[in-house]
């Protein structure tokens, strides 16, 4: 929980698969974002920390305010220019964290692509997230319980597509954006959509 800062790919091809990822320090030099790292400069930039990682279960909290770009995406692949052995080559491969996602209380973002392609199992709660970023959890197919909003106020586009397991009913209570696509292809909801307070709906 005092960890403010964290280097690039500081946990590079870390663990095996079977024990578990607990985050509660950020990573940019004030504690409170996980996935960017703060140059000398003063520069924030979205850097892998654990690239590769072979963790079952995730859990973020504590500290942790916002969840930065492309943080566990495993759609990304490493710098094509670069060469192997060099500070730029960088694999992005989380096939293997198959277990479940934990967002405590403290999380209130989640920027885009955060855990996009990404095999975890069972439910999703975001209970105090207020905002949740373009292709944040796409192709997540490996949700297979409720989706829990209570808080969410803007969804951007293609947030949940393809998280086709999700099941329950899909409840709204306080969003009032949501972006193209946010929900595109999750046929496991049961059909109920409650939409209280949305003033806004993409495609």
């Amino acid at each position: 929980r005092t960890v403010k800062t964290i280097g690039r790919c500081a946990f590079k091809i870390f663990g095996y698969g079977n024990g578990s990822l607990k985050i509660y320090g950020g990573s940019d030099g004030t504690g409170t974002k996980i996935g960017s790292y703060k140059e000398p400069d003063g520069t924030v930039r979205c850097y892998p920390i654990f690239s590769s990682c072979k963790f079952k279960n995730v859990t973020i909290g504590g500290n942790v305010k916002e969840i930065s770009r492309d943080f566990l995406n495993n759609n990304l692949t490493q710098d094509i220019n670069a060469q192997p052995g060099t500070e730029d080559y960088i694999t992005y491969d989380y096939s293997q964290i198959t277990g479940t996602l934990t967002i405590e209380d403290s999380v209130q973002i989640i920027e885009s692509g955060a855990f996009e392609n990404c095999n975890f199992t069972g439910g999703l709660n975001l209970n105090k997230v207020t905002s949740v970023g373009w292709e944040a959890f796409k192709d997540c197919e490996g949700f297979t319980g409720t989706l829990m909003l209570p808080e969410v106020i803007t969804i951007e586009d293609s947030a949940f597509y393809n998280c086709y397991n999700l099941t329950g009913d899909l409840t709204l209570d306080k969003v009032q954006t949501v972006g193209k696509h946010a929900f595109m292809n999750c046929t496991g909801f049961n059909g109920r959509l409650f939409l209280n307070s949305t003033k806004q709906v993409g495609e």
